[in-house]
């Protein structure tokens, strides 16, 4: 799993209407770092408890019909497209689903997370509270939850495929049981009435030898509670694939800082040729087969007819779409290329990319084109799942003696099941490239395609140069409007949302209800802030940028200083950089000074996050083309194992601790939990503004920059007076300021890690002296700007006054226990 089991969140959880009694539910949650909140809601709240409560007392009286004005966005709930569903039995046949939802007495709550282990910090609040009639269900990917040993034995090309494969053939015993349990509406044993996440319900399915999988699918339809990563919401595809139906429902969001992220991850997809090859062969193969079943049957060849031209539809796309990668910019003088030493790239925007999506422009993605390529993607998907689990068909006999797939249709479904790579990749382009048509093209300015060639790292220079298409999305308002449209609530939290305005404008929504929240523990006597800007001499700034982070002096005065710090403080020592490029640029400059050596004289052992765990900047990678849902995020087991070694080195000798490196944006920033001694001072070094060099983020930028020059133009306001006219005024963020609020809202998080509950206590220490200026201090979360001393310290300076707060803080924590 990825974060610890002790994790506290940063935010106070939702709690339905149905769970009130029994006392005040929320007394029993342990919050800490000031929480902020947004919500669709026009009435105004200070504390945690009253806008908890004042969202109860909304959801409880609304109709569910409605967003009444006092909750919500104040719309009509509108019935999203209808869903076509294939008909194996009838060769093709679409068929409308009936378009009617059941109207519940009061709304579902959807409650998402980034990862399960977070989730589960909920659900254990949750259990504290008596259940009156109230039902939760939590969902998880195959992956996750499947407990058959075989199945995860075999699972060469991932748990998904082999569990669809085990239960076509019924060979999968729990799927069976699960069959004969649930099979008229009833819940899983010892799922009714209570809370548990998806480890209980894992154990249960042990237990009831029942599939905890299609048993969470199950649950979900009488739930009144359901749990799930947040992904399940955002994402079209598994929202889809998992029945997931947003309509009338209050979608709480826990851990959103990132959504705006996620959404428009969403809507972009990455294509390489050698992608292509390989789905392409999938495709071929299953041509290849049906080719085999017809070619001594005239019937069975006319059966096939629909089927065959569905993939060869599809392989067609396929084909034209690598020729426009290989054969880019195709002449075009309106195309210019952009070269670096390793790296070129085209990019088509606006008129430009409307010219390249169209059929003429030689991609072939033109309204028209997507719709059919639609069509062939729907059938085969739905061929392809029809005896997934209980959706669709099975071949099984319809008790008497009839099957209700006979082998033709039998081969139709392997097929489709053999091509399912392509299928899915192109479901997911096919999305991204509806959503640039949407609404008579409405949204086209809001996407970018370039086409990237850039030479393999570790090759020579002989080695070819490979290409990458990718399609970008630089708006979330793309995907996040069809969960504010659609829901009945939404409701975000976070501890690092700041700023509200601009976390909104990013999202396209209006919120007309915030909260940001006051730290829980006595700010005066649990919190000590600094900056620490002065050199060890006394005189010099500290400040880490590009130029300065390649000086020897600067390298050396942030490792003089860390020495320094590490001899006031006791426990565990935090220390998160901008990147990992200039944290190992640190790492080695301190081994050859002795740095290290004297960090160890201080504290047991110095542990160092992997490179692996980074998430990119701008867009997480989205390169698993599969609709099927993942726990993306979950921690890894070598960043896991090392979070482990230093909690147990530092419980070992609370009193000495331990180091840990970390890189802002890091899974050791974003989760977490280093509560007590585990992180008794957080050191940030630096602040994580995304790399200026990535070719991503130069785009989204522009593209904001756009937005705000589109902006005043429809405000008639002349060119000369653009650059004065602030980009608040036309309600839309620059580039500079996007650029700006992703890397404070990077350094809040990683702040975060410390002072996790309400008898917790630690430092937080701004290895900058940037930070001894107004304006980065107003970028921080607000429970820790009251708390900053004023100035630049030097790390002398600071050390006498922590030793102080940490025997003053310790004695305060104390005195609150007895």
């Amino acid at each position: 799993d990825d974060d610890d089991d002790n994790n506290n969140d940063d935010d106070d959880d939702f709690v339905h209407p149905k769970l009130l009694g029994g006392g005040d539910p929320l007394a029993s949650r342990k919050r800490e770092a000031g929480a902020q909140m947004l919500a669709t809601s026009d009435k105004k709240t200070r504390t945690a408890v009253d806008f908890a409560k004042q969202q109860l007392e909304s959801l409880a009286n609304s109709d569910p019909a409605k967003l009444p004005t006092s909750f919500g966005i104040g719309s009509d709930i509108t019935d999203g497209p209808k869903a076509s569903r294939f008909d194996p039995k009838r060769d093709g046949t679409l068929q409308e689903p009936p378009s009617e939802i059941p109207t519940p007495k009061y709304p579902v709550i959807y409650y998402a997370s980034r990862t399960h282990s977070q989730l589960s910090q909920v659900i254990r609040e949750l259990s504290k509270v008596e259940f009156y009639g109230v039902n939760m269900s939590v969902l998880g990917s195959r992956a996750k939850t499947c407990i058959n040993q075989q199945v995860l034995k075999k699972a060469k090309n991932g748990v998904d495929e082999e569990c669809r494969r085990v239960v076509d053939e019924k060979n999968c015993s729990y799927f069976k049981r699960y069959q004969a349990t649930m099979a008229k509406g009833s819940r899983l044993p010892g799922t009714e009435h209570t809370a548990f996440d998806i480890e209980d319900l894992v154990k249960i399915g042990r237990t009831t030898r029942v599939c905890p999988y299609f048993a969470a699918r199950s649950l979900t339809e009488d739930a009144d509670i359901v749990f799930m990563p947040y992904n399940y919401l955002l994402d079209p595809l598994i929202r889809k694939g998992m029945d997931i139906d947003l309509r009338g429902k209050v979608v709480i969001i826990d851990e959103a800082h990132n959504i705006d992220d996620v959404c428009r991850s969403m809507a972009s997809f990455s294509l390489s040729v050698d992608q292509i090859d390989e789905v392409d062969t999938s495709v071929n193969n299953a041509l290849g087969q049906l080719h085999q079943k017809s070619k001594h049957s005239e019937e069975v060849h006319e059966r096939f007819k629909g089927l065959v031209l569905h993939l060869q539809r599809i392989q067609s796309s396929l084909k034209t779409v690598k020729q426009w990668i290989l054969n880019a910019p195709h002449g075009d003088p309106r195309v210019k290329v952009i070269s670096s030493f390793d790296q070129s790239h085209v990019s088509y925007k606006s008129e430009l990319l409307k010219f390249a999506m169209q059929d003429y422009g030689q991609l072939n993605f033109s309204l028209e084109s997507i719709q059919a390529l639609k069509e062939s993607v729907d059938v085969l998907v739905e061929l392809a799942t029809s005896t997934d689990g209980n959706k669709g068909t099975s071949r099984s006999s319809d008790g008497f003696g009839t099957p209700l797939i006979d082998d033709t249709q039998a081969d139709m479904i392997r097929a489709a099941k053999i091509a399912a790579p392509a299928t899915r990749l192109w479901e997911r382009v096919l999305t991204c490239a509806a959503y640039y048509w949407k609404n008579q093209g409405v949204s086209q300015s809001t996407f970018e395609l370039v086409m990237i060639e850039s030479k393999p790292r570790g090759r020579s220079p002989m080695f070819k140069y490979q290409r990458e298409l990718h399609f970008w999305c630089h708006d979330a308002r793309v995907i996040f409007s069809e969960v504010a449209e659609q829901a009945h609530s939404v409701i975000l939290t976070s501890g690092t949302l700041s700023p509200l305005n601009a976390f909104a404008l990013e999202l396209g929504t209006p919120f007309s209800v915030t909260a940001a929240l006051p730290h829980v523990v006595q700010a005066d006597k649990q919190i000590f802030a600094a900056c620490v800007g002065t050199a060890p001499d006394g005189y010099s700034d500290m400040t880490l940028t590009f130029k300065t982070s390649n000086t020897f002096f600067m390298l050396d005065a942030y490792g003089t200083a860390l020495v320094d710090l590490s001899q006031a403080v006791p426990g565990g020592l935090v220390v998160f950089f901008p990147s990992y490029k200039i944290m190992h640029k640190m790492f080695e400059r301190w081994e050859d000074t002795g740095v290290l050596g004297r960090l160890r004289e201080y504290k047991h052992e110095i542990f160092v996050e992997p490179a692996a765990s980074a998430a990119p900047v701008v867009m997480r990678k989205f390169g698993d083309p599969s609709t099927e849902p993942t726990e993306a995020l979950e921690l890894s087991g070598s960043v896991a194992d090392i979070v482990r070694k230093y909690r147990e080195t530092i419980d070992v000798d609370p009193k000495r601790g331990a180091i840990m490196f970390a890189v802002c944006r890091g899974k050791v920033s974003e989760g977490i939990d280093f509560a007590d001694d585990h992180a008794r001072c957080v050191v940030l070094v630096g602040i994580p503004f995304p790399s200026v060099s990535d070719l991503r983020v130069r785009s989204k930028k522009d593209y904001n920059d756009e937005l705000v020059k589109a902006a005043q133009r429809k405000m008639g306001v002349s060119r000369a007076s653009n650059s004065t006219m602030s980009s608040a005024a036309v309600n839309e963020l620059s580039g500079d300021q996007w650029y700006e609020i992703q890397g404070y809202r990077a350094l809040n998080q990683a702040m975060g890690r410390c002072i996790r509950h309400i008898h917790d206590y630690g430092a937080v220490i701004l290895m900058d002296v940037r930070f001894s200026e107004r304006h980065p201090r107003s970028m921080l979360s607000k429970w820790v700007q009251p708390n900053i001393r004023p100035g630049s310290l030097s790390s002398q300076q600071c050390v006498s006054q922590l030793s102080k707060f940490f025997v003053g803080a310790k004695a305060h924590v104390e005195s609150l226990s007895n």
